[in-house]
């Protein structure tokens, strides 16, 4: 499997809420041997300077090696979900890989194949990941 570039982010409509979350997922996907054994882990941070948001966690981009699964990503997302205080459960998950863009709302077996199968089925930007940030 070439490189891949995979980007997450949080949709609550809460900045806070969002950076809460990510932050953990960030930890989770590092930790997971699946995941952070195979991908660069990057925590992309607003560079808003001035202003009560900033430095709030925007995004985490996976810069994948090989070895990487897709499968991965989504059990480690499972696994992840059912740790969160119930309240943090319902905060929309947001991947995307090349144009194919996915929301992840539970934690169920049937989110987590619809995951791998539309990553696995997408388009790749590999040959122009984003700069990372």
């Amino acid at each position: 499997m070439t490189r891949q570039h995979i980007k997450v982010w949080a949709a609550s409509g809460d900045q806070e809420t969002d950076h809460e979350v990510l932050g953990t997922l960030a930890d989770w996907l590092t930790e997971d041997r699946d995941v952070g054994g195979y991908a660069e882990i990057v925590k992309a941070r607003r560079q808003t300077s001035g202003t009560m948001d900033a430095g709030l966690l925007d995004y985490i981009q996976l810069f994948t090696s090989s070895g990487f699964s897709i499968a991965g990503i989504a059990y480690a997302h499972q696994a992840w979900r059912s740790t969160l205080p119930s309240r943090r459960r319902r905060t929309s998950i947001v991947i995307e890989r090349g144009t194919t863009r996915i929301t992840l709302d539970d934690d169920s077996a049937e989110t987590a194949a619809r995951l791998i199968q539309a990553l696995e089925s997408s388009d790749d930007d590999s040959e122009n990941p984003p700069e990372r940030g």
